[in-house]
């Protein structure tokens, strides 16, 4: 199992970036940052999973995530489930959950 940290966006980027890598690249809209996920994202919960689709299925299972549910509603997000524009923090790499698979934004520090 691999060390994991899962980041939903914040309610003021959800419409943005729920568009996906590309859409956001051809209407100009940045990506999020990985050295600045704080900036975009509120972090909810780190767990241990098997890959990135692991997480995302978790993350999307309404049994096991009832603990994430209830942080991401303590800290005021509009989603409980993982999204397209969510971010998995994994191998010292933010991946970004995307329209099809996941989109990597690089190195998070």
């Amino acid at each position: 199992m691999t060390p994991m940290a899962i980041w939903y966006m914040n309610n003021e980027v959800f419409r943005d970036l729920s568009f996906g890598s590309q859409s956001c690249k051809e209407l100009g809209i940045d990506l999020p940052d990985p050295k600045n996920l704080p900036g975009t994202h509120t972090m909810v919960l780190n767990m241990s999973g098997v890959d990135l689709d692991d997480a995302f299925t978790r993350c999307n299972d309404p049994v096991p995530n009832g603990l994430l549910a209830q942080n991401v509603q303590m800290l005021g997000l509009r989603h409980t489930s993982m999204s397209v524009g969510d971010i998995v923090v994994m191998d010292g790499h933010a991946f970004m959950c995307d329209n099809s698979g996941w989109y990597d934004l690089g190195k998070f520090c």
